[in-house]
């Protein structure tokens, strides 16, 4: 059974969510406030998958700090900018090589924590290892820094 998914005139979809992430998505891109529509549906059916996430937000546009962000939990997925209901621009969101001031490292002792801006390096599609105490960490292990958006 194939699913519709409302339409936006303008916007953002963003497809191929790992299920489990697409409410985590929400709130780290603070979507609740958005004030124009954002349609999310989640368990979807996906060939390439099994199961996905899908939010689609009108009128909005990612900063750069926004798809690095959405990259941590969730590499891999599918931006599409949407114009006059049509996508004119399909991307593949992948981990940076770098990711500045965007997570929390795990490590208590951390220098990043107290007074330096964290930043981590990419080490393989799933690790990336922090600059200043230099342990790797899987990227799901990573907090995101409150509000860090807002910041940027």
């Amino acid at each position: 059974m194939k699913m519709i998914i409302a339409s936006v005139k303008d916007g953002i979809a963003i497809d191929h969510i790992p299920s489990d992430n697409t409410l985590q998505i929400m709130n780290l891109l603070s979507l609740e406030s958005h004030s124009e529509n954002v349609i999310v549906a989640y368990n979807l059916q996906s060939k390439r998958m099994g199961r996905k996430g899908i939010i689609k937000i009108a009128s909005k546009t990612f900063s750069q700090a926004e798809l690095d962000t959405l990259a941590l939990v969730a590499d891999g997925a599918t931006v599409n900018i949407i114009k006059n209901y049509k996508i004119v621009k399909k991307t593949t969101i992948k981990l940076p090589k770098i990711i500045h001031r965007i997570a929390i490292c795990p490590n208590n002792n951390c220098i990043s924590n107290f007074d330096a801006s964290s930043k981590f390096i990419k080490n393989d599609a799933h690790t990336m290892r922090c600059y200043y105490c230099e342990r790797m960490y899987d990227t799901h292990l990573l907090c995101m820094k409150k509000n860090h958006l807002a910041k940027i």
